[in-house]
Parts: C-alpha cells; sequence; structure tokens
C-alpha cells in the first residue's frame, strides 16, 4: 500500500508539475503577444478625453498643496478647473500612475510615447484579469483542463481582445471587475481580514471607475449575508466595515468628492444611470434614438460580437448551472458561488431590458459581464463533454476548431480585431453598424500621407498624435472640418456626405471598409466655378461669360442647363451649394 502511495503521489506532482507548465507557456505566450502588439493600435478619442479628466483633478490636487492658480513646470495652460468641469464625476482613480508617471518627466513626454504607455497600462491590466480568471475557475472547481479554458476563451475573443489595448474605460473596468470578483469569492468562503482588505481596495477602483459595479457587488452581500441564519448580525458588521473601509479609498482618490462625500456619490449616480447622450444608434438596418433602444439590444449585440462557441456554450452553462441548483435542495460551497455568479448575471440582463438604460456603440457598457460569459461558455463545454461518450468527439472537435478559426482570424486581421461579427449573422444585420467606432484605424489611414510635406489633417483625427517624437507638430492642425487637405471617415463608402472630398484610400477587413482617407477636391484649377445664390441664379466665377445657363425646375428637382462653346476645352465643372439654395 505505500509503495502505491508513493506512485501515486509522484504520479500527481509530476501532473501538476505539466499543468503548471502549460500554464505558465500559455501566460508567457499572451504576454509577449501584448508587448509586441501595444504599438500596433492607434489612438482611440475617448483616451485624449480620459487624460483630460485625470489633469483636471491633478490641477486641483496641486491646487490645494501650493496654492491658489498653482500648476506643476510644464502643465498644458488651457486645463479646467475642476469645480466647473462637466465632467468631474468620471472616476481617475485607476489612472493615477500614469498621471504621476507624466509628472515625474515634467510632463515633456511625446504624445506618441504617453498613449504606447496608456495602451501598455491597459494590456497589463488585462493580463492581470486573466489570472485571476483562471483563480476563479479553480474556486468553481472548474479543474485545470477547464479553469485553463476559461483563460483561454477570455483572452481570444476577437474585440475583447483589441479592445485590451486602447479602451481606458470599458476594458479597464472589465479587467478591475474580474479582480473584485475574485475577492468577493474570497470572502464569501470565509471572511479573512486579508481578504476583506483586498475586497476593500478592488471595490474602490472598480466603482470609482464604474459606478454600475455596485450592482453585481450588492448582490454579493445579501449572499454573504443571508448564507445562513447563525451569525448574521456579525456578517453585517463585516460587510459594514469592509464598506467603510472601501468608501475612504475611494475618497481619497477622488478628488472631486472631498467637499461632500455622500453629495458626489449620489449625483454620480443619477448622472450614468440616466446618462444624457442625444444620439442613435443602428442595429441591423434599422437606426434607433437611444432613448429607445428594444429591449433585446445587448443580448442581440453579445451574440453578433462573439464567436458562435461563446454563445453556444454559455446558454449550456446557464442552463447546467440552472440544473444543477433546482436538482440539489442544499447546494454546497461551490454551489452557493456558481449560484451568485447565475444571479449577478441574470439580474443585470433583466435590469438591462426592462430599464433599457442608454446605450450607444454595441454592448461596451456591459464589457464587464464577458467574465460569466467566459465562465459559462467553459462550463457548458464541460457539461457537454460529460453527458455523453459518443458526443465528446464532436465536442472537442467543435470546441478546438472554432479556437482555432478565432485564432486564425486574429492573426490575420491584426490589429483590426475590434471589427469582428459572428459569421452566422447575416451580412444585413451589420452593414449599418460601425465597425471602427473609437477612429483606431485612423493612424494607419495617416501614414499613407506621412511623406506629404503639407500635411493638413482635420484635428478630429486624434491617430496624427501618434506620429513623430512631437506627435501633432508634424502635422498641421485644421480646426474647420471641411478646409483640411485630408480628414478621415468611418462610415460605410456612400453613407456619409462629403460633396468637397474625395476618398482616396481605404482600410477594409474582408469585404468591408471600416475607414477611408478622404482628400480635398481643389476647385482653383477648374476651367468654370459657378454657385448658386440666394435668389436662385447661377453664377459664374474666373471670368467664363461664354457659358449661359438656363435653369428649369419642377416639384421635385432643379436643372442647369449650358451649352458649351468650341473654343472651351471643358476638363471639369463643379457646382458648391447649399440644400437650402437648391
Amino acid at each position: 500500500m505505500d509503495i502505491r502511495k508513493k506512485i501515486r503521489d509522484v504520479y500527481e506532482h509530476k501532473q501538476k508539475q505539466i499543468q503548471a507548465g502549460i500554464l505558465l507557456a500559455v501566460y508567457v505566450c499572451f504576454f509577449l503577444w501584448g508587448m509586441c502588439s501595444y504599438q500596433d493600435y492607434g489612438i482611440s478619442w475617448d483616451e485624449k478625453v480620459q487624460r483630460e479628466h485625470g489633469f483636471v483633478h491633478l490641477k486641483y490636487v496641486y491646487e490645494q498643496i501650493h496654492g491658489a492658480g498653482a500648476v506643476p513646470e510644464g502643465f498644458p495652460d488651457d486645463i479646467e478647473n475642476l469645480e466647473t468641469y462637466s465632467a468631474r464625476y468620471y472616476g481617475i482613480g485607476i489612472k493615477i500612475p500614469l498621471i504621476l508617471i507624466e509628472y515625474l518627466h515634467g510632463f515633456q513626454m511625446s504624445a506618441r510615447q504617453v498613449y504606447e504607455m496608456n495602451h501598455l497600462y491597459t494590456f497589463l491590466l488585462f493580463f492581470c484579469a486573466s489570472i485571476f480568471v483562471y483563480r476563479i475557475a479553480k474556486k468553481l472547481k472548474y479543474g485545470f483542463w477547464y479553469s485553463l479554458l476559461a483563460v483561454l476563451l477570455f483572452i481570444s475573443c476577437p474585440r475583447i481582445l483589441a479592445d485590451a489595448f486602447y479602451n481606458v474605460k470599458d476594458s479597464v473596468f472589465l479587467s478591475l471587475f474580474v479582480m473584485m470578483l475574485y475577492d468577493s469569492i474570497c470572502v464569501m468562503e470565509k471572511f479573512r481580514l486579508r481578504s476583506a482588505a483586498r475586497l476593500a481596495v478592488s471595490a474602490a477602483f472598480c466603482l470609482n471607475t464604474r459606478i454600475v459595479g455596485a450592482f453585481p457587488l450588492g448582490i454579493t452581500c445579501i449572499f454573504y449575508i443571508c448564507r445562513q441564519r447563525d451569525g448574521i448580525w456579525k456578517r453585517m458588521a463585516q460587510v459594514t466595515g469592509t464598506g467603510a473601509v472601501s468608501a475612504l479609498i475611494y475618497m481619497l482618490m477622488t478628488p472631486a468628492s472631498w467637499g461632500n462625500f455622500l453629495d458626489y456619490i449620489g449625483h454620480a449616480v443619477r448622472v450614468f444611470s440616466n446618462y444624457q447622450h442625444i444620439g442613435y444608434v443602428a442595429l441591423g438596418q434599422r437606426i434607433y434614438p437611444d432613448t429607445n433602444l428594444p429591449w433585446y439590444y445587448t443580448v442581440f449585440c453579445i451574440f453578433a460580437t462573439v464567436p458562435l462557441l461563446y454563445s453556444v456554450g454559455s446558454v449550456t452553462g446557464i442552463f447546467a448551472a440552472l440544473k444543477e441548483l433546482t436538482g440539489k435542495k442544499s447546494p454546497g460551497q461551490p454551489d452557493l458561488i456558481q449560484t451568485m455568479l447565475l444571479v449577478q448575471f441574470l439580474s443585470v440582463l433583466l435590469y438591462d431590458a426592462c430599464m433599457r438604460p442608454i446605450k450607444y456603440n454595441m454592448w461596451r457598457h456591459f464589457y464587464f459581464l464577458f467574465i460569466y460569459l467566459a465562465l459559462f461558455t467553459a462550463k457548458g463545454i464541460r457539461y457537454a463533454w460529460e453527458t455523453g461518450r459518443i458526443r465528446r468527439f464532436a465536442v472537442g472537435a467543435g470546441v478546438c476548431g472554432s479556437m482555432a478559426v478565432t485564432c486564425i482570424w486574429i492573426v490575420m486581421n491584426h490589429p483590426y480585431e475590434y471589427t469582428y461579427y459572428n459569421m452566422f449573422l447575416p451580412t444585413d444585420d451589420t452593414d449599418a453598424m460601425l465597425y471602427d467606432y473609437w477612429h483606431v484605424s485612423g493612424q494607419d489611414l495617416l501614414q499613407l500621407i506621412s511623406s506629404d510635406p503639407d500635411r493638413n489633417v482635420y484635428v478630429g483625427d486624434c491617430s496624427g498624435l501618434y506620429f513623430g517624437e512631437s506627435g501633432w507638430e508634424n502635422y498641421h492642425y485644421n480646426y474647420e472640418k471641411d478646409g483640411a487637405e485630408y480628414k478621415t471617415d468611418y462610415s460605410e463608402p456612400g453613407t456619409s456626405l462629403q460633396p468637397l472630398y474625395r476618398t482616396l484610400d481605404t482600410i477594409q477587413v474582408g469585404d468591408k471598409t471600416i475607414g477611408s482617407l478622404l482628400q480635398r477636391i481643389h476647385y482653383h484649377d477648374c476651367l468654370q466655378k459657378c454657385f448658386i445664390s440666394q435668389d436662385g441664379a447661377v453664377k459664374g466665377d474666373q471670368g467664363q461669360d461664354g457659358m449661359k445657363w438656363e435653369v428649369t425646375s419642377d416639384l421635385e428637382s432643379r436643372c442647369f442647363h449650358t451649352v458649351i462653346p468650341e473654343s472651351y476645352r471643358v476638363r471639369q465643372i463643379d457646382f458648391l451649394t447649399t440644400e437650402k439654395m437648391l
């Protein structure tokens, strides 16, 4: 018996070593992918906005220490005061390290250095989150292989992977939410001061980034308090104490709350629970106001933008979790945690379907749900594998094939992974949706004119910041939208009215155009340039009086006719007008 036990122990030890090696190899490969890729993405327009949020708060803190009007050397001149700043309710806690690095460099870092640092920092947060995904799966008793599968699902979804570099709000919140979720599970298992302290810190940073994280956290508190009758008051005291410490940390990292913390929290909840955004959202071939989206909008967008494996696997996993829940009278500890996760996930979806909060650009405001999607997909695959030997080959082939196809797609379409749509979704349902919402492809579009000495670019193209050590100094500002030599466009060709520009080049993923470089049409070298006056008369420019124009009109249109003299060599005739003049 001793010999058998020793052999078994040696085998188990070797098996653990092999598993540890495989897990380490996966994380090393993913880390190297990020280190090689973070410079490939352009600047999203929100990165510049979030950086400004940090500067406003830094200015306020600096004035509190050194007196009113004091600013660090090299600090930008056009930064608003926190008291009058309209976006003061946006938390900047997780961005403090980035702000301090710029401060220590005297704000002399080039734009390229700043934003590449931003991309690297965002990826490292996501990388850390992937480690906590494995630990959460182990808490759920998934075993090594299914825990590893949950990690692979978490890091190989094309859109989530791309956003892990430049999406400084939604991806960062997803990463922080995963860490908070792990700490809350540790507290659920057994309350220890160390686990409670970690939860207080992670919850403070998570809620500072997005206040909506309080909803799943509140469900965790209810589960913890009500887990059993004995000791309920003690658990309430533990939750209250942890919450008080977390609130203190939250306040310390949020200068806007220093005057009146409770008033600040109340305003933040009201602002973000009913955020005012005047705009329209595309869903298939229909356009909806963002205040009146269909109840299924978020679920549709999730299924449309993740591989089919996630959709089928997560539904199967939720079914398996419900079956386990209803099949046992007294759930054990792993089942209690699983039930908590299931309630959190379904409660958020139910809230979204019933309350229909304002959303725009797909489901990015609900990216934090992706951790549930990855976990339940892994559970669904395990359930399908373990419920029948005959189906195992089909399940294994389907999972490996799906993940292989997805990874190949990522490599082939890098760095445009954010354009991914489920191949089983009808093409007509995606034509009206933006492919490059963040305008990240602008970096590659502007590289097409990097050799042009007169790079007069519309200032709205943030990716111009990426070029050269001086950033925008290598380009020429132009705040007039229709006055720049070049500008970019991210709508489908033919859907955007650009009468003064022609398409110079495009970036395509498959048969979809995600971004276009436009060049201004010049009128100064035309033989005849005409315009329509307010009274409707056609008037020529450049002194060409030999061309006489006649105007005819009906109820639907106006036509302009002329006879061109034989002595004229007409290369181009251009009209510049407005809709009301027609």
